[in-house]
């Protein structure tokens, strides 16, 4: 005896659940996915240079677009003591850099961009090893609103513009 009959009077079995619920399931992932994608600030991109000889300082750069606004906050990584986020100014004719205060605001729909001809970046202070071409490290930058992200970060070759892609060709130059 079969209890449920779909709309035209076939009844429900396992093997062939009625329409209407394959397309609320159908739907339901398709917008969970779709909630996933957008659901905050996504890095990528990130890429710093080879530290040379027994420099004790290096750069990250990195791309952040966000459907939403926030604000990046905090910064961290295990092959620093610090991680911070500089800028350059011109103070007195002199280019020089400073760590910016009280965060980086990240604007919905507009990415941001750190990179050396920019002038922001992550500055990595009191290197615990040496940064050389091939490596890998973990970033950790932290949102107001969406919390922690972490990236990987490519080390490039000294002097690189940019991140590598696939084939190894360097980014744009200036």
């Amino acid at each position: 005896m079969t209890l449920l009959h779909d709309g035209n009077g076939l009844p429900i079995t396992a093997t062939h659940p009625p329409a209407w619920l394959v397309a609320m399931l159908v739907l339901a992932l398709a917008l969970a996915g779709a909630h996933a994608v957008e659901t905050g600030p996504q890095v990528d991109r990130a890429w710093a240079r080879a530290t040379p000889g027994a420099a004790t300082t290096g750069a990250v750069y990195f791309r952040i677009s966000s459907p939403t606004d926030d604000r990046l906050t905090g910064l961290a990584t295990p092959v620093a003591a610090r991680a911070e986020l500089h800028t350059h100014i011109e103070e007195n004719g002199m280019m020089q850099m400073r760590p910016v205060e009280g965060g980086l605001p990240v604007k919905a729909n507009q990415p941001l961009e750190l990179s050396p001809r920019g002038g922001l970046h992550v500055m990595l202070i009191d290197l615990k090893v040496k940064l050389k071409v091939g490596d890998r490290f973990p970033l950790t930058l932290t949102f107001e609103k969406a919390g922690a992200r972490e990236v990987s970060v490519q080390v490039e070759r000294l002097g690189a513009t940019g991140p590598s892609d696939e084939t190894g060709a360097q980014g744009p130059r200036p």
